[in-house]
């Protein structure tokens, strides 16, 4: 995250496009940060304004935001993922840097695109993935581990009734896919084998086992759960790391 400098002159003015849970949650984050400032909302539905926002400059639609007049330094997209690209493809091409929430998009070309025209243009271009900013996982990744046998990962979560979602596998298995990623670098994730459950069209449970290079993976995501778990579990030749990521513990063995 960006680090308060005392000698900026002005606050970091920040777009947000989206009001619902997690762009609620960006909301308050950007307030309590002392270098930044929301100083605009992208957001169709009147219901969903708090008294705090009384102040920001409030649009329905991004189309309505005259960017040559109310100038933003970068934005967060939080809307309805179907809206993702073209709302990061305007804002990229004004040059503005961008925070999307996942899932990024709908389709891979897309991300594809956004991601080719950030490079381009050089450009940030970040997806909301926050748990490799765990200090959890920060501390395990600088203990660079040796001899690691299995990973079993859980992320069970509890039913979420009258709210579309999208699959869990890009809502909840993405955060454990990107915390590999940052521990093990330039690894090869092999998919063996999967598994899933739909209820109502919706994927509600997936089921992964992989290979990262030699290591052996068992990954479990659901939104059917009874209890919400956060676990991971690292067995190595000498050790045993239980990380218990809702209560912030590590056990070792």
């Amino acid at each position: 995250m960006f680090q308060y400098n005392q000698n900026i002159v002005r606050k970091i003015k920040i777009l947000l496009i989206g009001l619902g849970h997690m762009g609620n949650i960006h909301s308050r984050v950007i307030s309590q940060n002392p270098a930044t400032v929301l100083a605009g909302v992208v957001e169709p539905s009147n219901n969903r304004f708090s008294e705090s926002l009384k102040n920001v400059k409030v649009f329905k639609n991004i189309n309505d935001i005259n960017f040559e007049i109310d100038a933003f330094d970068a934005a967060i997209i939080s809307s309805n993922t179907g809206t993702h690209f073209d709302i990061a493809n305007k804002l990229l091409s004004l040059g503005i840097p961008i925070l999307i929430e996942k899932p990024m998009v709908k389709v891979s070309s897309e991300l594809t695109k956004l991601i080719n025209y950030s490079l381009k243009r050089n450009i940030p271009l970040r997806c909301g993935l926050l748990e490799i900013y765990n200090p959890i996982f920060t501390y395990i990744n600088e203990l660079k581990l040796k001899n690691i046998l299995s990973i079993n990962i859980y992320r069970h979560s509890q039913p979420i009734i009258n709210k579309k979602l999208d699959s869990i596998a890009t809502d909840l298995t993405i955060h454990d896919i990107s915390v590999l990623n940052y521990i093990f670098p330039n690894s090869d994730l092999k998919i063996k084998s999967f598994n899933k459950k739909t209820i109502k069209n919706d994927i509600e449970m997936v089921n992964f086992i992989a290979n990262l290079d030699k290591l052996h993976l068992n990954i479990s995501t659901n939104r059917l759960s009874h209890v919400k778990l956060r676990k991971w579990s690292i067995l190595t030749m000498d050790k045993q790391y239980e990380i218990d990521l809702t209560n912030k513990v590590i056990d070792i063995y």
